[in-house]
């Protein structure tokens, strides 16, 4: 109870630290991916609540239905509207209430491997100021939610190893497939009860394997979801991985060496960390860690996570951090060894070690403060600055078309409208004139090239609105 308590504090810091950021809109880093999955959220409560049938705003004239992730993040949230009404507000509210669960299934899962409170509570401190999980922790990504899943899934499945229970096999498999249903790459949380199987197979009863087995099949329905809904993705390189003939070489390693360089240290562990978790990796090898049941496994859970990381590293690129999370676990458990060796090494130790996690938050909140700035929000900010006018034009079933945006969703976000997008002036005449045939009514647009061609004069009607660099037509109907 005792424990719970810390972590409620940790929960209450981290609340008081993001509270000035609640009500703000869709902004910085990864809006483009913020704004597709909020509005996913809102067609789940505005237009079908089936879990199947997620569907986007960049559909033209279609249904929009775009099958990814298992839309369980989005649809949860949807759930929560029909109680609390749409409002980002809420889904921020959503993702750090799950923010919160996850760390105190961090906790749990230190505890289960260390049986050492002050590691645990520290590793669990540290974990909530990684920099990108502190950041993303109140925006709305699935990967939230798989995070969480995974923590989980982490504690029962090394309490499984303990106690030996029916219950524990059940649930870390649930949550493992859960986590893999949310998040594809998830799916290498299932390395460890593979391994487990390897390294500990001599002792492992006949009754226990058959049912390790049946347990396991529930690692088919994240398989079933993916195998159905990827032929239909567009994004091929993350099939076909970093390996493939499309790939340059040099591109690859600069992409390594950033992700080495800046990403792991920065964002993901935080600079301030680095000691902890370079003293935990001296402190493993030291002490043989690798020769232990349980260091087996979790090294195979690290190669799986590393073989991902290189497999994917030409999607991750330099910007998507979170797609990362998978090793957050492995990363702060270090810290967390770390941080108790050092504390208990000397007098002089143990105060800059406690200099050092009072260091933590700020060197966090440092690094992500600007990422928070309403006047850098990472795309025009006139579409920001103008959503409530924008969004008063029309009715919620008038098609439109936007651009330039390169990211698909995030101008039909803010205008709340569907339809049609565009990005780097590519939207010839001939395009313009199919989807006003198809129901398109309005154009929005910062696109100078459109507005001062002659070509487009004949498809577009009066001026509705024009401010800063936005300007609104409607379109000439056929």
């Amino acid at each position: 109870m005792k424990n719970s308590y810390y972590i409620f504090l940790i929960g209450i810091l981290s609340l008081f630290l993001h509270f000035q950021h609640f009500q703000k809109d869709l902004i910085s880093f990864h809006s483009w991916r913020q704004t597709q999955t909020y509005s996913t959220i809102l067609n789940f409560y505005e237009e079908d609540f089936n879990i199947l049938n997620p569907r986007k705003n960049n559909r033209g004239s279609s249904d929009g239905i775009s099958r990814m992730e298992f839309p369980l993040f989005q649809w949860m949230n949807a759930v929560v509207f029909r109680i609390t009404g749409p409002s980002v507000q809420v889904v921020r509210i959503f993702t750090f209430i799950i923010g919160i669960i996850t760390l105190f299934g961090f906790f749990h899962f230190c505890y289960q491997l260390s049986n050492k409170r002050v590691l645990s509570l520290a590793a669990t401190w540290a974990f909530n100021f990684s920099p990108s999980f502190f950041y993303y922790t109140i925006n709305p990504l699935p990967d939230n939610l798989a995070l969480c899943f995974l923590v989980w899934g982490l504690y029962f499945f090394f309490k499984s190893i303990s106690h030996s229970s029916f219950k524990l096999i059940i649930a870390y498999n649930f949550l493992f497939s859960l986590a893999a249903l949310t998040k594809l790459p998830f799916i290498i949380a299932f390395i460890l009860p593979i391994s487990y199987l390897i390294f500990n197979h001599k002792n492992i009863q006949s009754s226990n394997f058959r049912f390790f087995l049946k347990s396991s099949s529930l690692i088919t329905f994240p398989i079933i979801w993916y195998a159905y809904s990827i032929p239909t993705w567009g994004a091929k390189f993350l099939i076909k991985g970093s390996f493939s003939s499309e790939v340059d070489e040099l591109n690859y390693l600069d992409l390594l060496s950033y992700n080495l360089v800046s990403v792991f240290p920065e964002l993901l562990i935080n600079y301030a960390s680095l000691l902890f978790i370079f003293t935990g990796i001296y402190i493993g090898i030291k002490r043989k860690v690798f020769k232990t049941l349980r260091g087996k496994l979790l090294i195979s859970y690290t190669f799986a996570c590393i073989a991902f990381f290189l497999y994917e590293l030409k999607a991750i690129e330099k910007v998507h951090d979170y797609y990362l999370f998978m090793f957050l676990p492995i990363l702060f458990i270090l810290v967390g060894y770390g941080v108790y060796y050092l504390y208990n090494k000397s007098q002089v130790l143990k105060y800059i070690t406690l200099l050092i996690l009072l260091i933590i938050p700020v060197t966090c909140i440092l690094r992500m403060e600007t990422r928070w700035d309403p006047n850098i929000p990472g795309f025009n900010k006139d579409w920001l600055v103008l959503k409530n006018e924008l969004r008063e034009i029309g009715n919620g079933n008038d098609l439109v078309i936007t651009g330039n945006d390169e990211s698909n969703c995030i101008a039909l976000y803010y205008i709340n409208k569907k339809g049609w997008n565009f990005h780097n002036d590519k939207l010839s005449p001939e395009l313009m004139e199919g989807m006003i045939h198809e129901g398109a009514k309005y154009l929005f647009t910062d696109s100078k090239h459109i507005l001062e061609n002659d070509a487009y004069k004949g498809l577009i009607g009066s001026l509705i609105l024009q401010k800063n660099s936005i300007v609104v037509y409607s379109l000439k109907q056929k």
